[in-house]
C-alpha cells in the first residue's frame, strides 16, 4: 500500500476551463494532466458569482459544498440545493449546468472521472470518534474538510491532516482514522476504480 500526504499549500492553482474562475487542483491522474486529458481529477474552487459550469463531455462529476450559505446547482431543468455539510450531488459533466448563489459566494469540492476509464464515489463523513475505514478502491483520497485528523495504517506511521489537507492511498488496506484532541472533524472520501476495459488494456 502507498500513502501520500497532499498538503493544502502545495495544491496547483489553475484557471477554470471556461475561464470563469480559479480552481485548486488537489490530485490528478496521470500526474500533470490537463483539463482535456485527465483520467480523474479532484479539486476545490471558490465560486464568487453565479454562472455556468465548465463543460466536460464524457466525464462523471460529483460535487459537495465546503463553505458558504448554499448553492443551487441547475443541471438541465433540475435544480438541487447544496448546503455545507449536506449531501453530495453526482451529475454528467457534459450536461449544461450552472450555479446560482442565493446568499453569496461558496467553496465547493469537485471530483471528476473519465467515463470508460475510471469510476468514482464521493462520500461525506462527520466524525466525532475514532473509526476504521476499509477500501476496495484502486485509489482512495481522504480530504479533511474541517477539524484535524490522524490517519494510521498497518506498516505506516501516523499522518496528520489539518483542515484542507488530503491523503492519497493506493492499494486496499484497513485504515484507522483517529481524531486529534481538537474534537469533531468533517471528512470527504473519494474512491476511484479503474474500469474493466482500461485494466485489460494495460
Amino acid at each position: 500500500m502507498r500513502m501520500v500526504k497532499l498538503a493544502a499549500e502545495a495544491y496547483r492553482r489553475m484557471p477554470w476551463k471556461n475561464g470563469g474562475g480559479v480552481t485548486l487542483e488537489i490530485a490528478v491522474a496521470p500526474a500533470g494532466a490537463g483539463l482535456d486529458d485527465f483520467d480523474w481529477r479532484v479539486s476545490s474552487a471558490h465560486v464568487e458569482v453565479a454562472g455556468p459550469f465548465s463543460n466536460f463531455p464524457g466525464v462523471d462529476r460529483s460535487l459537495a459544498l465546503l463553505g458558504g450559505a448554499g448553492m443551487d446547482l441547475v443541471v438541465g431543468r433540475r435544480s438541487t440545493a447544496l448546503a455545507q455539510d449536506g449531501p453530495v450531488f453526482a451529475f454528467d459533466g457534459g450536461a449544461a449546468a450552472r450555479a446560482e448563489l442565493p446568499v453569496g459566494p461558496v467553496t465547493d469540492f469537485n471530483v471528476m472521472s473519465r467515463r470508460g476509464r475510471w469510476t468514482h464515489r464521493l462520500t461525506r463523513m462527520r466524525l466525532d470518534a475514532a473509526r476504521e475505514l476499509q477500501f476496495d478502491a484502486d485509489v482512495a483520497l481522504l480530504y479533511c474538510a474541517s477539524g484535524r485528523l490522524i490517519v494510521r495504517a498497518e506498516g505506516h506511521g501516523a499522518c496528520v491532516l489539518e483542515a484542507d489537507d488530503a491523503l492519497q492511498v493506493e492499494g486496499a488496506a484497513p485504515l484507522a482514522v483517529l481524531l486529534a484532541p481538537s474534537g469533531a472533524a468533517s471528512l470527504l472520501v473519494v474512491e476511484l476504480w479503474r474500469s474493466a476495459r482500461t485494466a485489460c488494456s494495460r
